[in-house]
């Protein structure tokens, strides 16, 4: 099976920045590139809504305000592709601003090339898909542990009940917005005469 070719979207009002990114990944030892421009932040979020790209380069300098507040829109509405961040100068305040956002990697144009390009987008790939993988793997153990026929408790150190499942408050008769933060010791388990 043919390896698709990465498909990385360029959000910016600077089709000089688009000609930069595509004539980067245009080697082709350096893989497969298909590289697309949104110049407006309308266009960027059809292209991501409809999952059309698998990574999105974001130029700082945007025509309807700065690339920090599309990042945000972005995290906001769970965009589910990685972010590189791309700024005319570095700035390490603004860097790492936009990594807080959610941006993957920081690059400045002049420093740009394309195996530095390449690399940021297979680290973030990659980077992504891991944390993909994760977020799939506790959401199943989570799911798992709530719908359990067995009383699934976590206590803190003190013994304080900092988790119960959903069986366990059938089970006791409490919801568990009750029992958070009480301890199991005379609430679920009746306090025994030390003597």
């Amino acid at each position: 099976m043919p390896n698709l070719p990465v498909r990385v979207l360029l959000v910016g009002s600077d089709q000089s920045d688009f000609v930069l990114l595509r004539d980067l990944l245009g080697n082709p030892a350096s893989g497969s590139y298909d590289v697309y421009w949104a110049s407006d932040h309308g266009k960027a979020m059809e292209y991501l809504a409809e999952g059309l790209c698998d990574i999105c380069v974001l130029d700082a300098h945007q025509a309807e305000g700065n690339g920090l507040q599309l990042l945000s829109e972005m995290t906001i509405r769970r965009c589910k592709v990685p972010v590189l961040y791309l700024s005319a100068e570095a700035d390490h305040e603004v860097d790492q601003e936009a990594m807080r956002a959610g941006a993957a990697d920081f690059l400045v144009k002049k420093d740009l090339n394309g195996p530095l390009l390449e690399r940021s987008i297979q680290h973030a790939l990659t980077r992504h898909s891991a944390m993909e993988a994760l977020r799939k793997n506790e959401e199943k153990y989570r799911e798992l542990v709530e719908k359990a026929s067995s009383v699934i408790m976590r206590l803190d150190s003190d013994g304080r009940i900092a988790f119960i499942n959903e069986f366990a408050e059938v089970l006791f008769g409490y919801p568990s917005h009750e029992l958070l933060g009480r301890n199991v010791l005379g609430t679920l388990i009746p306090p025994v005469d030390s003597e």
